[in-house]
């Protein structure tokens, strides 16, 4: 099961083709690529206009979900003030989108380095 991250949904939708792409691609065809309410947002949120909002909110709620657990406020909370306590500056959607993947067992398919420390702390899988 991957999540996969903005940063590649954003590659893919530019029709960038470097490796992660590819590999989001062939998650695709086979099933296993699996979005989350943030990165959801995100991508409906950075469209530029009503025509290109009103495809992505179509594509992309066709693909599976995997979405955030009971409690998260609690979770996110404790996972937010750990990373602060080690001197990190975390970004709330970049948490959140951790957590999904952390509570579902699912790799993150991501370019961001920012999720290096939830790997580290909290066991994320990174792809």
């Amino acid at each position: 099961m991957h999540l996969i991250d903005t940063s590649v949904w954003i590659n893919f939708l530019r029709g960038k083709q470097d490796s992660k792409v590819l590999f989001l691609e062939s998650l695709l065809e086979e099933g296993d690529a699996f979005l989350c309410e943030v990165t959801y947002a995100e991508i409906c949120f950075g469209a530029r206009g009503t025509k290109q909002f009103k495809k992505y909110s179509q594509h992309f709620s066709s693909l599976p979900f995997l979405s955030l657990p009971g409690a998260w406020h609690k979770k996110a909370s404790e996972m937010g003030f750990t990373l602060r306590a080690k001197g990190h500056k975390p970004f709330f959607a970049d948490l959140m989108i951790a957590l999904v993947a952390i509570e579902h067992r699912a790799s993150l398919l991501t370019t961001d380095e920012d999720f290096e420390p939830y790997r580290e702390l909290f066991g994320l899988a990174l792809i």
